[in-house]
């Protein structure tokens, strides 16, 4: 790496940003959008887990009521004769 600025280097360009972030600031702002992003995944797996566990209640509350139904259809069908 002789010859070359570290900011060409590493692929910042060596002109002013529009942000105003020194460049030995990134670092620090790299890592913390890592870990905002590794938390908002597991509030969206937490989620996924608790809308999930919803379904299943309501799965189970469709499942009562078809037998109820299918409880009361038996019970009321004429028997035939043997």
């Amino acid at each position: 790496m002789t010859g070359l600025p570290s900011g060409f280097t590493i692929g910042i360009p060596m002109a002013k940003s529009k942000t105003k972030i020194p460049r030995s600031g990134l670092p620090a702002i790299a890592i913390s959008e890592d870990a905002q992003r590794q938390e908002n995944r597991q509030l969206l797996e937490h989620m996924n887990a608790t809308y999930q566990d919803a379904s299943d209640v309501e799965e189970e509350k469709r499942l009562r009521q078809m037998r109820k139904l299918q409880r009361r259809l038996l019970l009321t069908e004429p028997r035939e004769a043997e």
